[in-house]
């Protein structure tokens, strides 16, 4: 499964970063659907800024989430 995303992830050498727009009013909400997405079967994400995760979609979004969660404390 291929997802293609233009607002919410960066590439980073072959890497995902969470980038919420400011036109997200319910953080905590897109956390959970960020979560919720990250149970799929994706393999790669594309992303509309940086470099694209070719392989092990799931885990780069997985990946990203802990480390935005990191952060975000």
């Amino acid at each position: 499964m291929t997802l293609v995303v233009a607002e919410f992830f960066l590439g980073a050498a072959g890497r995902l970063r969470v980038c919420p727009t400011p036109a997200t009013h319910d953080l905590d909400g897109f956390v959970q659907s960020l979560h919720d997405l990250a149970q799929r079967p994706i393999e790669r994400v594309l992303v509309a800024h940086g470099p694209p995760v070719l392989v092990g979609g799931r885990e780069a979004i997985c990946a990203a989430l802990r480390s935005f969660e990191r952060r975000a404390r």
